[in-house]
């Protein structure tokens, strides 16, 4: 019984070793590469070149290539030819996920090559901000016929709003309604107003995301002044 639970003691230790190794080799894996990703279509592929497996195994064609940063990855990464018993060598090809989707900032992961459930390396990769395609139509925004409009008090003046892309949730407010004030948007149009001598900010927004503000400074003088006069 004494040499059995030694035995069974023995086994468990060696177990243990082993679940250790392996994850010290995952850990101080070999670095394979460092790629950046960047700004215009051809900068966004990198490469990593001849990523080397020790042998095939039958049905197993493509690397295991997963990130730290699991499924909030914004990469996608595979081998470029697939291994055959002949072929144990190929590149690895990291893009975008989505290259229409445009990176606010500067983007780092660390990606895991496996084969066959075995470590053969990390590949540091960097997305650098402002990196991918931003397709025809993607970038909305709007804009103004006037940023700047002097009027006399009662002088009204028609601002035109237009619109780049999708825009939805139109509103325009003035900052010192008591000086100038604003119509409602209708047809992408609005009127200010001029109620009293004095300064006035009006500000154009939308509630669509990343669709800048628009501002208009007002200016109102005495009625009979230089104002302008919407005729």
């Amino acid at each position: 019984m004494k040499k059995l639970l030694g035995l069974l003691a023995a086994t468990g230790l060696v177990a243990s070793t082993s679940a250790s190794v392996v994850a010290c080799g995952d850990a101080d894996a070999k670095t394979l590469g460092s790629v950046t990703l960047e700004g215009s279509a051809e900068k966004m592929i990198g490469t990593v070149k001849d990523v080397t497996i020790e042998a095939f195994v039958e049905g197993k064609a493509t690397l295991n290539i997963t990130s730290d940063k699991d499924d909030k990855t914004i990469l996608s990464a595979s081998n470029s030819t697939p291994f055959t018993a002949e072929n144990l060598k190929s590149d690895v090809l990291i893009t975008l996920k989505n290259p229409s989707e445009v990176t606010k900032e500067e983007v780092k992961e660390v990606l895991t090559v496996k084969y066959n459930d075995v470590v053969i390396g990390k590949i540091n990769v960097t997305v650098k901000k402002d990196t991918g395609l931003a397709l025809p139509g993607d970038t909305a925004s709007i804009s103004v016929s006037d940023t700047e409009v002097s009027l006399a008090v009662d002088d009204t003046k028609v601002i035109t709003i237009t619109i780049t892309g999708t825009v939805e949730g139109l509103d325009v407010v003035s900052g010192t309604p008591a000086t100038a004030t604003v119509s409602v948007i209708v047809d992408n149009q609005f009127t200010i107003t001029a109620v009293a001598e004095g300064t006035s900010t009006i500000t154009v927004s939308s509630t669509t995301d990343d669709v800048a503000d628009v501002t208009i400074a007002v200016t109102v003088t005495a009625a009979g002044g230089d104002g302008e006069t919407e005729e």
